[in-house]
């Protein structure tokens, strides 16, 4: 048996569509607090990339049940 770090057992549970999830929000962070003016625009990003990132995990959370 291999012993893997804790932040390694954290990698390994991080998806692709987590990783871009991730970037998607930070990014719209650091583009809203450099451009006040686009918030708005940069919240519906976030919305709806969180929104499809959690209707992709509830089909297989009722698949699991």
């Amino acid at each position: 048996m291999i012993y893997l770090p804790d932040s390694m057992k954290i990698l390994d549970k991080l998806k692709t569509r987590s990783i871009a999830i991730i970037l998607l929000i930070v990014g719209s962070f650091i583009l809203a607090a450099i451009d006040p003016s686009c918030r708005p625009a940069f919240n519906d990003l976030v919305k709806i990339g969180v929104g499809g990132y959690l209707a992709q995990l509830i089909p297989g959370i009722i698949n699991k049940s």
